[in-house]
């Protein structure tokens, strides 16, 4: 099969010549006839012209003449009358043209059937000569490099009157001459690696010199992947870095100039994609931990020269945006690569961390794109958290932590720099701010738990809310709404800190804090993706506190003074005064009446949650009591029933509608629970008590409803507080 594809390949090389002959002799009598008709179409016009200058010559002497006989008014309609006659020339018919059809037979089809006898006959020939020995190697390889110049030189003279003929003959010459010299070496043995490579390096400067000269992007195309693929042409023993990423370097620089002499935008991005080819090949062959710092300063350099291809391609154009994005694949396979490579090496790792912060701190500062560094910050905070995870020894405290620190300062810097230009913050910014002020305590905890005791941690964590309050208090007359985000962070790091010294899931006490914070400064700045985003911090602290590591009774269990329960009453008291402060907002809507409602109705049922969970679990403890199941299942009941009729009672006085609402739902649940669990399995006292109990609640609250629906006459209750009418249930 090898001998076969080396057959047709050289049968190529000897066709194309004389295919290129005959098809130059056959354009070169097309192009005489077309000529011989041009020169009588121009004489025709020539003459026709002539002609017709005279008769106009004529006729502005006459018009000339008449008009100053003439008045304006007769002037006028005498130009408007003259209709406007396009001149056109009088071109002769051509007659005996041939019909389509006998041109296609005779112009191609013949053409077409000759050229596939005489490519079977030569191949026939080759093939006879190879099995006979009458070529040797050396001719065979001659004869492919003799064809390769022979078909590119011929191309490059024809692509001056039929380019694409003549380019597309170039470029088949371009790709015979790699193919020569890949055989001459690994076919044949005909030369060294080294004669090969500098052979190929020559080919592949000369393509780009013809891609230059003949303006043709498909032949730079050829010479760009050429070069990439002359290394793996012509193999080599052992490694050899250095050699192998100088020379791609080195093919890069030159695609840059090419790409930019040109305006060849895409080669650069083929030299990206077939630089990852080549080092990942090396890499998958050759890489040891030993190499780590000379493959970061490769890579390092191939990341800057992309970058500033970016750099100087980087417009707001929307149909740039695929090159753009394309490009963007160069800083973000560096960095991948990077924290890939250096993770073992802990200090170099860290110092790369430091420096890539600094270097997209700048950036973004110049570019003032908050984008930029809150996709630095993930960039650095995913892979800083997985390596502190795995390297929290004491050995590298000090340095871990001088790294968090540094990055955090810089991040900050580049805030209050946002600040001082009088810009507002978006989104993005907002959102790096509290996860800058909130991640940096998490780091250090995590660093630092083994090392320091937790009322150390809890100092840290009061520092730094210190920390953000002198930032507020520093920028709130500049920027009073931007620092009010601050204020948030601080008050987070203090509720942090609160929980830590204290004891017990801290985690839930962050994100709650965070969630009533964020929710003030939503109804401060009057942004709705901010409440949005409050909702979910809120939403994650309720997860969370539903864990079971939190809802775990131990033996050491206190009513109410335990992990759980004071987290639930926490968690219930910021959602209180959430639904407080949408109340105290100026600005109050019908959203924000709904968002109240929700806030107290989610805090309701909290409330009938952590209730219960306190019930279960004093129980839990006393299972040797004989009374244990039953008591608990009344103490159920009853706390159902009396925390529901303390709502009703509330919502009456409150003349609020949402509570009275979840009150019924809850005495229906109770009520069921009543009929269902409680009747089957009380007995004796506990089965009378349970009931009375939660009869005469019963009555109690119909009582008041009864009293409400005389004072309001069944009309529709006002909120006091949003002033709305709500229906009387």
């Amino acid at each position: 099969m090898a001998f076969l594809g080396f057959l047709l390949l050289a049968l190529g090389y000897l066709l194309l010549p004389v295919l290129s002959l005959v098809r130059m002799v056959q354009l070169g009598r097309e192009l005489n006839e077309v000529r011989r008709r041009l020169e009588r179409i121009e004489a025709g016009s020539a003459s026709e012209a002539g002609r017709a200058g005279q008769a106009r010559e004529a006729a502005r002497a006459a018009e000339a003449v008449t008009s100053s006989r003439l008045p304006d008014w007769a002037r006028d309609m005498a130009d408007s009358n003259v209709p406007n006659v396009p001149n056109v020339p009088n071109v002769p018919n051509v007659t005996n043209v041939p019909n389509d059809l006998e041109v296609r037979i005779g112009g191609r089809w013949l053409q077409h059937a000759g050229i596939i006898v005489l490519l079977l006959g030569i191949a026939f020939f080759l093939r006879y000569a190879f099995e006979h020995e009458w070529l040797s190697p050396t001719v065979r390889v001659a004869l492919g490099v003799i064809a390769g110049i022979a078909m590119a030189w011929g191309g490059v003279r024809l692509a001056s009157r039929y380019r694409a003929y003549g380019l597309l003959l170039a470029g088949g010459g371009i790709a015979a001459l790699y193919l020569s010299f890949y055989a001459a070496l690994n076919l044949y043995a005909l030369v060294g690696p080294e004669v090969a490579f500098t052979a190929l390096i020559v080919v592949t400067v000369a393509g780009a010199l013809l891609a230059d000269r003949t303006d043709s992007q498909a032949i730079a195309l050829m010479a760009v992947c050429g070069g990439f693929a002359t290394p793996f042409l012509v193999g080599g023993r052992g490694d050899q870095q250095v050699t192998l990423f100088s020379y791609t370097a080195l093919l890069i620089g030159a695609t840059m100039y090419l790409a930019h002499r040109r305006k060849w935008r895409w080669l650069n991005v083929v030299s990206l994609a077939l630089t990852i080819v080549t080092v990942a090949a090396w890499v998958d062959s050759y890489y040891t931990d030993a190499k780590y710092l000379r493959t970061e300063l490769f890579l390092t350099l191939y990341c800057v020269m992309f970058v500033d291809v970016l750099r100087r391609s980087w417009s707001g154009v929307a149909h740039d945006a695929p090159f753009v994005a394309s490009l963007m694949l160069a800083p973000v396979a560096y960095h991948i690569s990077s924290v890939v490579i250096l993770a073992p090496h802990g200090l170099a790792f860290l110092i790369y961390l430091i420096a890539f912060t600094a270097i997209v701190v700048m950036l973004s500062d110049y570019y003032q794109s908050a984008l930029l560094r809150a996709a630095g910050f993930i960039g650095v905070a995913l892979p800083l958290g997985a390596w502190i995870q795995a390297n929290h020894w004491r050995d590298w405290v000090l340095t871990s932590t001088i790294a968090i620190v540094g990055i955090y300062a810089m991040h900050v810097a580049a805030q209050l720099r946002s600040v001082t230009r009088d810009k507002e913050f978006d989104e993005r910014e907002i959102a790096l701010l509290h996860a800058n002020g909130i991640g940096v305590y998490v780091a250090l905890y995590e660093v630092l738990t083994d090392t320091l005791s937790i009322e150390q941690l809890a100092g840290i964590g009061v520092l730094l809310a210190l920390l953000n309050a002198g930032v507020w208090f520093y920028v709130r007359r500049a920027a009073p709404v931007s620092a009010l985000h601050w204020v948030g962070v601080a008050f987070t790091l203090v509720a942090a800190a609160v929980w830590l010294q204290f004891g017990g899931p801290w985690a839930v006490a962050i994100w709650a804090t965070e969630g009533a914070v964020v929710f003030w400064i939503a109804l401060k700045t009057d942004r709705r993706w901010l409440r949005a985003g409050a909702w979910v911090l809120f939403a994650i602290a309720a997860l969370r506190w539903a864990q079971a590591d939190i809802q775990a009774t131990t033996s050491s269990y206190q009513v109410l003074l335990n992990a759980r329960a004071m987290t639930g009453i926490y968690l219930i008291a910021l959602l209180y005064l959430a639904a407080w402060m949408t109340t105290r907002d100026a600005g109050a809507s019908r959203v924000r009446g709904q968002e109240r409602a929700i806030l107290i109705v989610a805090a309701s049922a909290l409330t009938v949650i952590v209730i219960s969970t306190e019930i279960v679990s004093f129980w839990q403890l006393r299972t040797a009591r004989a009374d244990a199941y039953v008591a608990r299942e009344m103490m159920l009941s009853a706390s159902w029933v009396l925390y529901a009729a303390l709502l009703v009672v509330l919502g009456m006085r409150r003349k609020y509608a949402p509570i009275r609402y979840f009150a019924i739902v809850l005495f229906g649940i109770a009520l069921i629970k009543v009929f269902v669990v409680d009747l089957e399995t009380l007995g004796g006292v506990y089965r009378i008590v349970g009931f009375v109990v939660v009869g005469l609640i019963l009555l109690v609250v119909s009582f008041l409803y009864q009293g409400l629906g005389t004072r309001d006459s069944g009309l529709g209750t006002r909120d006091s507080r949003l002033g709305s009418r709500r229906p009387s249930p």
